[in-house]
């Protein structure tokens, strides 16, 4: 009893000096990361793209990536995402642009390079613009960073301080942009429908606001969106913060940023108060050459007002494949958008990209994707997988005969699940029909349409990856099909039998000139007899080994000559 005691004991003290020490670990790589990034001078410097290579006359695209992470949590694009997009820009002949670029192409018609791309980032934190910073030395591409006046305030050690921003853009590789002053909330309510006033961005995750305004675009208004200023005070309050972000930038920055993007997006000129936009139409030309007042295209051309430009805003769901879709849609810019490769899948349409776990299928507009899967099945098997609802998509599985004429499929369209059949003479045969429903947190009620000046609302909704994601199975036995999504199954008789199957997977837009048409799978598994045909496999990269190869970035990094 005395012995089990004693080794109980001494496991316990084992465990509190390995947690300590990992503990300790932790510490001091963390002390070193902030000493390192806060004390390092960056040695090379940007390039610009040389003259003979200015051909373009015609317009630029201009991106926003607004959160970026190491892991991608939280709806965030990771840092892999954005290292494979901006190498497949670079292979593909993209090249980026200064905000000087931008001012003599619309004042003195000067030329850009064949495929401009004026890249910005958001409010980064330190992790992530040490990774963004070594991108961009390894491309020689150049990036401007959106910031808020009042964050070179901030005590916080995840925030960018002056001092580290002034040596990013002493590099050539960043440029300055602003938001304005402060990001805060007005006119917010509850997803209850209480009025919370206004909010802070620093308290507003106290209380969330699932309806809001941001302060530059609106009148402080009452519970019922009576104004509670006039037109003179909210001009006074608008003018105010303008000229404390002119004031505080000059302070500290010997250029001030002469990049400006409205906080909130596509309503100035549009559904923003005449009285209200006719001020911060004034502030904005006051203060700054250029102004990003909209985010659902990207491409901007020689006609366009360079105080009303667009970058789009790329989100954390999008595959490389769909973004280079996106632009080539835009632009007109004929380039090849390549299938990643796979001695699983043969490809019929479309691009199929594997990003971890995902398998996404994209669709240029207007066409079909699908693919197969590369081995026949046996007449037992197992399909199981996680399919992203998208509500302007058609999305199949199908089995087919080795002939191809005859197949199963099983179909999500738009709110509807389809089993149905087609023959030799590709005739439709309908077998099952059932209305889901998309998985949120809420829908918008009543307040949403209670005032015309309430041009800022947000409805509260899960993340992406919780986002109608459906739990999918197809189990083949005894010529019997039984399908499962998530709680709901039901099983039907295989109208066609064969020894062996073709499985593909396919997607097209339910809409007309949909921008792209997207399938997202994840967590395949194909089995038979309780074989796996197709395993679903993750290598997780050891947390402090991806700490440790980011620390050996910034220690090792090459001058560039």
């Amino acid at each position: 009893m005395t012995t089990s005691l004693e080794q109980l004991s001494l496991a316990r003290k084992k465990k509190k000096s390995k947690i300590s020490k990992t503990c300790f670990q932790l510490i001091v790589i963390a002390i070193i990361t902030f000493f390192l990034y806060d004390n390092l001078f960056f040695t090379s410097h940007y390039q610009p793209v040389a003259n003979e290579r200015l051909t373009n006359t015609l317009g630029f695209i201009a991106l926003a990536y607004s959160d970026v992470s190491q892991d991608g949590a939280g709806g965030s694009i990771s840092h892999a995402k954005l290292a494979d997009q901006l190498t497949a820009f670079k292979a593909l002949g993209f090249e980026t642009i200064s905000q000087q670029d931008i001012l003599s192409f619309y004042n003195e018609n000067t030329r850009l390079p064949e495929r401009a791309l004026f890249l910005s980032f958001d409010h980064l934190q330190v992790e992530s613009s040490a990774f963004i910073h070594g991108l961009l030395e390894e491309l020689n591409y150049q990036a401007t960073l959106f910031t808020y006046a009042n964050q070179f305030e901030s005590k916080s050690r995840s925030e960018l301080t002056a001092r580290q921003l002034e040596r990013l853009l002493a590099s050539g590789y960043w440029e300055l942009g602003s938001n304005g002053f402060q990001l805060t909330y007005i006119n917010g309510f509850n997803e209850s429908g209480m009025y919370l006033g206004e909010r802070s961005d620093g308290t507003v995750n106290q209380e969330p606001l699932s309806y809001f305004n941001h302060s530059l675009t609106d009148y402080l208004r009452d519970p019922f969106f009576i104004p509670r200023e006039s037109r003179s005070e909210m001009e006074d309050r608008i003018k105010t913060e303008y000229d404390q972000a002119f004031a505080t930038y000059s302070k500290i920055f010997a250029d001030p940023p002469s990049v400006y993007a409205l906080s909130r997006p596509n309503v100035l000129f549009t559904t923003m108060e005449e009285d209200v936009a006719a001020i911060n139409e004034l502030m904005i030309r006051q203060y700054y050459h250029i102004n990003f007042n909209r985010n659902r295209s990207g491409y901007n051309q020689l006609n366009d007002n360079p105080f009303d430009l667009s970058r789009l805003q790329v989100s954390s769901d999008w595959s490389v494949a769909n973004l280079l879709m996106r632009i080539q849609a835009e632009t007109g810019w004929q380039f090849t958008i390549k299938s990643d490769n796979s001695r699983h899948w043969d490809v019929q349409a479309g691009v199929i990209q594997f990003d971890q776990e995902l398998i996404e299928l994209t669709s240029f507009p207007d066409q079909l994707v699908e693919v197969s899967f590369a081995e026949n099945l046996p007449n037992t098997f197992t399909i199981s997988y996680q399919l992203k609802q998208d509500p302007i998509n058609e999305q199949i599985a199908s089995l087919w005969n080795l002939e191809r004429t005859e197949g199963i499929h099983v179909a999500i369209d738009n709110e509807q699940i389809k089993v149905y059949t087609t023959d030799a003479h590709n005739i439709l045969h309908s077998l099952v029909s059932r209305r889901i429903t998309y998985l949120t947190n809420g829908e918008p009620d009543t307040l949403a349409n209670l005032s015309p000046y309430f041009t800022a609302i947000q409805v509260k909704y899960q993340s992406p990856q919780e986002l109608s994601t459906l739990s999918m199975s197809i189990n083949l036995s005894d010529d019997m099909l039984t399908i499962s999504v998530n709680d709901w199954s039901t099983t039907v008789a295989l109208p066609f039998t064969a020894n062996q199957y073709q499985l593909t997977f396919s997607g097209q837009a339910l809409v007309q000139h949909a921008p792209i048409s997207e399938m997202v799978i994840s967590s395949l598994n194909i089995k038979s007899d309780n074989q796996f045909i197709y395993p679903y496999r993750t290598e997780q990269q050891p947390f402090l080994h991806s700490f440790t190869s980011f620390l050996a970035k910034l220690l090792f990094q090459e001058n560039r000559s």
